[in-house]
């Protein structure tokens, strides 16, 4: 097994769905969010983490999933690539597993880069998000460039 074999798995609106540990930083309880107006509809708005300010992802937006209101008991999942960090939103994490049987989603879904593959497991699937696709291009533009405009 490979460090690209462990998936975190979080749910959302009771679907399972998993990313690559090797970007996960670490998870948190959910916090006040400070909306930032303006922002792509993708980004909740943004939280401080130890001094640096981070965006939220808005997950339910990014799938297409009906949306709920972020509780205290969401948890947000702290993520960072070589090109940013940010946090995703989810309603609560399961845990870790380890597969390399992932298949890869190409076919299945057309354009959306942001499903990476797909792990079957005895109870059901598991979806696997690409980290690196869930802020599109323009939209971190867009976020980036609002953000440089605001004072927080």
């Amino acid at each position: 097994m490979t460090p690209n074999d462990y998936f975190l798995v979080f749910t959302l609106n009771g679907q399972r769905f998993g990313i690559n540990v090797t970007f996960v930083e670490r998870v948190i309880h959910s916090v006040a969010i400070t909306e930032i107006p303006k922002a792509p509809e993708i980004i909740m708005g943004v939280i401080n983490v130890h001094g640096t300010i981070l965006p939220i992802i808005n997950m339910y937006k990014r799938l297409n999933l009906p949306g709920i209101t972020i509780g205290l008991n969401n948890k947000f999942v702290i993520i960072k690539t070589d090109k940013r960090s940010f946090i995703i939103s989810v309603d609560d994490v399961l845990g870790s597993i380890q597969s390399s049987e992932m298949k890869p989603s190409k076919g299945i879904w057309k354009n959306i880069d942001f499903v990476e593959g797909i792990i079957e497991l005895e109870d059901g699937l598991l979806l696997i998000n690409n980290i690196e696709k869930l802020l599109l291009p323009e939209e971190e533009e867009e976020y980036l460039n609002i953000i440089s405009k605001v004072a927080l």
